[in-house]
């Protein structure tokens, strides 16, 4: 039936209740639009840890020693030793029947200094949920110039 067979105020209501039903789409819209980015915005990121180029090209050959960067939970000072301390573990568990060697677990930041191969490389690069990021773990020794700064000329 058109619009000019309709009695004025029905076509008259017709008008209001266009408006009034898409004042409440637009509102269903953005509740549910609201809820998924909330929704989004907690789920955790799950990225490939980031693996240093020169990591790639050593364990090819054989065994690199590696720092291990480890994605740990926003807690107090008090309980960050202990909270790195069971990431390092997790970490280690899923090591385990690759010939990785443990160098050093630190207490205060989330680091492992490991020894590892292309299999441990494989397997870390698949634990997203725990690793951030595998660097080339290289010994930096104090240069010549500031030991001797200290000793008088």
């Amino acid at each position: 039936m058109s619009s000019m067979w309709r009695r004025p105020e029905q076509t008259e209501g017709f008008r209001v209740a266009t408006p009034l039903a898409l004042m409440a789409m637009v509102a269903a819209v953005l509740t549910v639009a609201t809820s998924c980015a909330l929704t989004e915005a907690r789920a955790p990121v799950s990225r490939r840890p980031t693996v240093d180029p020169e990591v790639r090209t050593v364990t090819q050959r054989g065994t690199a020693r590696v720092l291990v960067k480890l994605s740990i939970p926003k807690t107090d000072e008090v309980r960050r030793p202990e909270v790195i301390g069971r990431a390092q573990d997790e970490l280690l568990q899923r090591l385990q029947g690759t010939s990785t060697r443990l160098f050093r677990r630190y207490t205060t930041v989330p680091l492992v200094a490991l020894q590892i191969d292309a299999e441990a490389l494989a397997r870390l690069e698949a634990m997203s949920d725990l690793v951030t990021d595998v660097r080339i773990d290289t010994t930096v020794r104090p240069s010549t110039h500031l030991a001797n700064e200290g000793s008088p000329g």
